[in-house]
């Protein structure tokens, strides 16, 4: 988060679903990070991004954008972009 804060745009809010920090940046965007090694897709995969657009916060939102600090399954990806996020995969490497 908080290279995305100083390098990319600065972050305005931060709100949490559950254990997932939820940021919302000073232009509007939905941001989340996770923190995980590689992600796959599955029914409960499906289910907390779909409770997350469900948040009026995320209604509001200019963009949405996910960061995984590892890689995601191709399916993972095409079901993220087909929910409008932007995917940004092994972050801690960049």
């Amino acid at each position: 988060m908080l290279y995305y804060h100083r390098e990319v745009e600065p972050l305005g809010e931060i709100y949490a679903s559950g254990n997932i920090p939820i940021c919302i940046s000073r232009s509007g965007k939905m941001v989340i990070f996770a923190p995980i090694d590689f992600g796959c897709w599955n029914d409960r995969a499906e289910a907390v991004f779909k409770d997350l657009d469900a948040l009026p916060i995320a209604q509001k939102a200019t963009e949405k954008h996910f960061y995984s600090a590892g890689a995601l399954t191709p399916l993972a990806q095409q079901n993220l972009a087909k929910l409008g996020y932007h995917v940004t995969e092994n972050v801690l490497q960049k």
